[in-house]
């Protein structure tokens, strides 16, 4: 069983549970996808897919990127780590989407899974302790090879960390050690075998990842 990492040593071990993201939580990322916004003054459902725990990648891992696709978008994002009593922490994460297998399974309908839940598809940083935090907005930045490729404010967010929690644990039932990827802002783009990224969230936490 894999488990999470925090920063603070002293917080209980949680296993890496399942990992629910929510879709289009940020409007300059929707727009760059060419989805559609919810009417002025109005806010839709989230939308939420899942991954798997063997999804999960700590700081410091190599991604092997899939055979099956040819092009791999990062999504940085803030990922929420829930508790025994509600959350535990949050950290920086990515959703690595193989975006040809997304754009084909929307063409035609059909379910993401496998442009989204691959093995390996999601790093994410040592969670820091929820009381730790500074309860935002934070600013998440990822670099890839040392350029700048993503940068936002949480303040953001289509939807807030409590207001998404409250949805899916209403529709799903959270669990200690589920964990949840909150959106990504604009500027999603391509990596390749032997780039390398640097995601973080303020100065609190970073995530180091190798692609190959």
């Amino acid at each position: 069983m894999t488990y999470w990492t925090f920063t603070d040593a002293s917080i209980q071990t949680l296993p890496v549970g399942t990992l629910y993201c929510i879709g289009r939580n940020y409007a300059d990322h929707a727009a760059e996808m060419g989805a559609p916004l919810p009417a002025a003054g109005t806010v839709a459902d989230p939308i939420v897919f899942l991954k798997p725990p063997t999804a999960y990648r700590p700081t410091g891992s190599s991604v092997t990127l899939p055979s099956f696709s040819t092009e791999i978008h990062h999504e940085v994002e803030l990922v929420v780590v829930m508790g025994v009593d509600g959350i535990a922490g949050i950290g920086v994460g990515l959703d690595l989407t193989a975006r040809d297998l997304q754009a084909a399974a929307k063409a035609k309908g059909l379910p993401w899974a496998t442009a989204k839940s691959w093995r390996g598809s999601a790093p994410v940083s040592p969670i820091v302790p929820w009381d730790l935090a500074g309860g935002g907005p934070w600013q998440l930045t990822l670099h890839i090879n040392g350029e700048v490729r993503q940068q936002a404010s949480t303040a953001l967010m289509e939807r807030s960390i409590d207001q998404l929690v409250a949805y899916v644990d209403d529709v799903f039932g959270l669990q200690p050690g589920d964990a949840m990827f909150t959106g990504t802002p604009a500027g999603v783009a391509a990596v390749r075998a032997g780039d390398w990224g640097l995601a973080s969230l303020d100065d609190l936490c970073t995530l180091e990842v190798r692609f190959e």
